[in-house]
């Protein structure tokens, strides 16, 4: 309701000596600072502009990823990703305006369930499905999570099976 009132003292940047901005002087300043911190940040080329350079994850190791040692925080950690999305959409990304466009929060897995054929059902882990840096799955999800694709995730014991490419077995 206040955008309906243009001359509201809400409005004015106290501030500012010898002068009561206006609901346009306002929204014009907005726009402007907007414009020389997206330029500044993405140069001056808009048809080029990626929200996704701006909103990136970086995917940090709770355990080792903020050591302060380099080496070790390069092995666990893995970003930036570029990332679409917002807070109020599904598959919701989120981020504090006040402190950057850097992603903050994000769904850790995605999982689309058909109970009509639990076979049809499709599943994405954030990072991958092993916490062991130097294995193959330990952040192989994690580029197609970042587009929002998923994989197929296998109920039946034969659908698991013919899926499999390697098999574990465990012998009291």
């Amino acid at each position: 309701s206040l955008l309906d009132r243009p001359a509201d003292p809400w409005w004015d940047d106290v501030r500012t000596t010898g002068a009561k901005e206006t609901r346009d002087d306002m929204l014009r300043h907005a726009i402007k600072a907007a414009g020389d911190e997206l330029r500044e940040k993405l140069g001056d080329e808009t048809s080029g502009w990626k929200w996704g350079d701006l909103h990136t994850l970086d995917l940090t190791n709770e355990t080792f990823g903020t050591s302060g040692i380099a080496p070790i925080e390069w092995l666990f950690n893995r970003g930036p990703l570029k990332l679409s999305g917002g807070t109020a959409i599904v598959n919701a990304t989120g981020w504090d305006a006040q402190e950057g466009y850097e992603v903050s929060w994000v769904p850790s897995m995605r999982m689309i369930v058909d109970l009509g054929d639990l076979d049809r059902s499709r599943w994405i882990n954030l990072t991958g499905a092993s916490g062991h840096a130097f294995h193959d799955n330990y952040s192989d999800q994690a580029g197609l999570w970042a587009v929002g694709k998923t994989i197929p995730m296998r109920s039946r014991p034969e659908s698991v099976r013919k899926a499999a490419k390697d098999t574990l077995t465990l012998t009291p």
